[in-house]
């Protein structure tokens, strides 16, 4: 599942299109310095990039936030 949008995402498709996936750091790293799996989600790519350099707390929206709390 997408940390950030909460659709689906399979194996499968992570590995036909391993182009459209990243793994994110949810704290970027140039804030926390931390690279630890602990710190590290799988997503699509066109969500890290609208994520940008930001937390997901920045990222979404408050009704998305708590939208998100639910996952």
């Amino acid at each position: 599942m997408d940390a950030y949008t909460g659709e689906k995402i399979s194996k499968e498709e992570v590995i036909k299109y391993p182009g459209n996936f990243d793994i994110d750091h949810i704290i970027p790293r140039s804030q926390s310095f931390d690279n630890s799996r602990n710190n590290k989600v799988l997503t699509r790519s066109g969500v890290n990039s609208e994520k940008k350099n930001n937390t997901p707390y920045q990222f979404l929206s408050e009704k998305d936030f708590s939208k998100m709390e639910k996952l």
